[in-house]
């Protein structure tokens, strides 16, 4: 008897809970991840248009004019106080015409291939997350600095490539697939034949 008084009070004592719970409003939605595999896959796709603009740059450059880039990149590199305007100025007042005109066309070629990626990208999002609600508001167009032949090859050639959003921090890099880390990145695996 005394088992069953037990099981009758500890049903009077969940029922409430029980009642609660069966009321609670169901819980929220995580919110959506953003689609990581198309945007990897833009990444990939510009650090591929990143490699080729730097290969068309060195190519454009007579060999008399990349040992002078591997001359002024090496003593950015030693410099306490790299001093970036007088590299850019330098490698302006040497290069040729011709040379120049081949750096800005790989440039604005490379520029305008990531603007179509990233693009295409965002569209192929709004369609599968529907118009409604993906739409931010409009930014102000800014006028952005319009680098020099110079300016370009010094930042192809240092590995920043025109970058939007400027280099990282010194000794700062970030992975794709985790958190920032200091120094180089890691070395690809051997490809195995």
């Amino acid at each position: 008897m005394k088992q069953f008084f037990a099981a009758v009070a500890l049903c009077v004592l969940l029922l409430p809970s029980v009642a609660l719970a069966q009321s609670a409003p169901p819980p929220p939605m995580p919110p959506q991840r953003p689609d990581m595999a198309g945007m990897r896959q833009v990444f990939e796709q510009v650090e591929k248009i990143h490699r080729a603009e730097r290969t068309q740059v060195l190519a454009a450059l007579s060999p008399a004019h990349r040992e002078l880039l591997a001359s002024i990149v090496g003593n950015m590199a030693i410099a306490a106080n790299p001093d970036h305007k007088a590299a850019a100025a330098r490698l302006d007042a040497a290069l040729s015409p011709s040379e120049k005109s081949a750096v800005l066309a790989a440039h604005t070629s490379a520029t305008t291939q990531m603007h179509d990626a990233m693009h295409a990208m965002m569209l192929k999002r709004q369609a599968a997350h529907g118009a409604q609600g993906t739409r931010g508001a409009k930014r102000p167009h800014r006028q952005h600095h319009t680098p020099t032949a110079g300016e370009l090859v010094l930042m192809i050639a240092s590995g920043h490539g025109g970058m939007p959003f400027g280099p990282p921090p010194p000794g700062m890099m970030r992975d794709h697939n985790g958190p920032p880390m200091q120094g180089p990145p890691p070395a690809p695996a051997p490809a195995s034949t």
